[in-house]
């Protein structure tokens, strides 16, 4: 019963201190809004650039073409080896019948004649094997080995404009993390200057209670409660923002973002996790702003 009496007292202080000072918590809970709602957007990006990055890495695939005189034998030796790799995420082999076929059917579709004719033709085509690596860096390392192989004769893949792309969209990564962990500091900063304002408005107040022996925990909590409200009221307009904002987002473009290639995440769970962990780091930040001005101010002899 006593602690709860006490919680009270240390939340209606921690409120009145809030009231008190509003201009100060204003700018707190402001800069909150727009780091948090930056950071949202950031996160977006990040998962929405991932999944993209992924998408255009798994289409840019290596094909190596066997000799024209290769034996069964060497081919399950190329793939056994393929098997084991470690930069080879995934492998296909088509035999240059089926290769055949597909580029017949292709090019010549439902004319009969035509396709007697490429019938009656020799097939000059050889076999291949269609490689996917880990990822599109590996593929340089892949082709030089495969290269020198002495079963294959020649090695292909098209990865300059998808590793183009990765470059850059990892580059926007970087920076707006940055900028979002700049924002945090700033906010960090903002919330110990108010909670020291604060601390400094009730210096004498505080000296008396240390005097009369005063538990540090009377004396720090209310601070650190009213680090906390403004770190909750700070986190509902981003909470509300990246919901909201990110399904509308999603509808009116019908889950597409400027081009057709660039498929969006779908809005369900990704808001509720994304809004969940902004409501954590709003929390957080503003306790560790509390804590910083409590330890440095309120606790000093």
């Amino acid at each position: 019963m006593k602690s709860k009496f006490q919680f009270y007292i240390y939340a209606r202080d921690g409120f009145k201190n809030v009231c008190n000072h509003i201009f100060m918590s204003f700018s707190s809970v402001l800069t909150l809004i727009i780091t948090l709602s930056l950071c949202a957007v950031v996160f977006m990006f990040v998962v929405n650039t991932n999944a993209f990055t992924r998408d255009i890495e798994s289409q840019v695939t290596m094909l190596a073409e066997f000799n024209y005189d290769v034996t069964e034998a060497q081919i399950t030796s190329v793939m056994h080896l393929l098997d084991h790799h470690e930069l080879v995420y995934h492998h296909e082999f088509i035999d240059r019948y089926t290769e055949r076929e597909e580029v017949v059917s292709q090019i010549v579709g439902d004319n009969d004649e035509l396709r007697y004719l490429f019938e009656r033709t020799s097939n000059t085509l050889a076999d291949i094997v269609i490689i996917e690596a880990v990822n599109i860096t590996a593929l340089d390392l892949l082709e030089g080995e495969l290269l020198v192989h002495p079963y294959l004769q020649s090695v292909q893949h098209p990865s300059d404009a998808a590793e183009l792309i990765s470059g850059t969209t990892n580059a926007i990564r970087v920076v707006m993390m940055v900028f979002a962990g700049v924002l945090m500091l700033l906010a960090i900063f903002l919330i110990h200057n108010t909670i020291k304002i604060t601390i400094y408005s009730r210096q004498e107040e505080l000296s008396i209670m240390r005097l009369v022996g005063a538990s540090i925990g009377h004396i720090t909590f209310p601070f650190l409660i009213e680090g906390l409200i403004i770190g909750v009221i700070g986190a509902i307009f981003p909470i509300l923002f990246t919901m909201i904002g990110y399904s509308l987002v999603y509808d009116l473009n019908d889950g597409i973002f400027a081009i057709n290639i660039f498929q969006l995440a779908s809005p369900s769970p990704l808001v509720y996790q994304v809004g969940f962990v902004m409501g954590i780091i709003s929390i957080l930040v503003s306790l560790l702003g509390s804590l910083f001005a409590v330890a440095k101010y309120a606790l000093k002899d």
